[in-house]
């Protein structure tokens, strides 16, 4: 019985995603931003999904703002992952010239820098502006690049994900479900020379490792840092924010992976921390393109770990 509605709300899921889809492909891209506005402001005032995770999550984050000010952010929270979640779809169908003419990567010589040293390289996101247009116009610009994410429950909607994803620019999406059987062949395809990109950000329960983020202990994945170590391999933070005129930009940086002398015992801890370090910094100066959504800091650190970092 259990069974059978878990299917039917899959069921259901899928199609409502298919005429989704069916809508926003008959719309311009203006008319699309357009609509997002309204669905962002509408579910703002009257379907507050998560709203008190957001306002928890901004006033931990800031905890010197005002309520006015985190209720500013909120409202342009959703109206941007409004748009973004519009967009998802019609950018991975668009033609290459029409994709190009709203995605833009000015940072490209980094890239080229980290590659030309034949070790990979890791390239490290979080779910901030749209973090999907961003492996998409690497593939569609002839770089290897592969994702690691995690299986969706829902199979239909996960299947048609990955065929959105699969049919854009000229090499197909690769994508590394999160398990240990694919742990070897996630090391190949680095070893191989390739892009890895990863998203970082959430909660990663008691599996993960704790560093700062806005002052807060957070559960973090170590998987970038471990990868980029182990393989010497370049770490470069991407991030791909909606500008004023409704463009993405992607904007690439290399960060420093020669840990220093005093964190040689823990040198992974050390470099997820430069990686909070910096994304703390981007979503300072756009706090509205956060996905505030998340439980962040859902993990709370062991009582010994904190008498030990005090």
């Amino acid at each position: 019985m259990n069974v059978n509605r878990i299917s039917l709300r899959f069921v259901v899921e899928y199609r409502l995603l298919k005429l989704i889809r069916r809508i926003l492909r008959s719309l311009s891209p203006s008319e699309r931003r357009m609509l997002a506005d309204i669905t962002g402001n509408f579910v703002y005032f009257f379907l507050p999904y998560r709203r008190a995770t957001m306002r928890d999550n901004l006033k931990r984050a800031f905890p010197e703002s005002t309520a006015r000010w985190r209720r500013r952010i909120i409202r342009k929270c959703y109206v941007h992952f409004a748009r973004v979640y519009f967009d998802f779809f019609p950018l991975y169908e668009a033609s290459d010239t029409q994709f190009d003419a709203i995605v833009e990567c000015p940072d490209l010589n980094v890239l080229h820098n980290a590659l030309a040293r034949h070790r990979g390289v890791v390239l490290v996101s979080f779910h901030f502006g749209n973090w999907e247009v961003c492996s998409d116009w690497f593939r569609r610009h002839d770089y290897q690049v592969a994702a690691v994410a995690k299986k969706m429950k829902n199979h239909l909607v996960d299947q048609m994900i990955f065929d959105a994803r699969s049919q854009s620019g000229r090499n197909k999406e690769q994508i590394f479900y999160k398990s240990k059987a694919n742990s070897p062949r996630i090391w190949k395809y680095l070893r191989d020379e390739n892009i890895l990109y990863l998203i970082a950000d959430q909660d990663a329960r008691r599996d993960g490792i704790f560093v700062k983020f806005f002052d807060q202990w957070s559960s973090s994945h170590r998987g970038p840092a471990l990868f980029a170590l182990r393989q010497k391999a370049p770490l470069i933070a991407a991030s791909c924010l909606m500008n004023t005129k409704g463009k993405y930009v992607i904007r690439l940086k290399e960060l420093n992976t020669e840990v220093p002398s005093e964190n040689k015992n823990d040198p992974v801890a050390w470099l997820t921390q430069q990686i909070a370090i910096y994304f703390e910094e981007q979503i300072r100066k756009c706090p509205e393109q956060y996905y505030w959504f998340h439980r962040r800091w859902k993990t709370k650190p062991p009582p010994s770990f904190i008498e030990q970092n005090a």
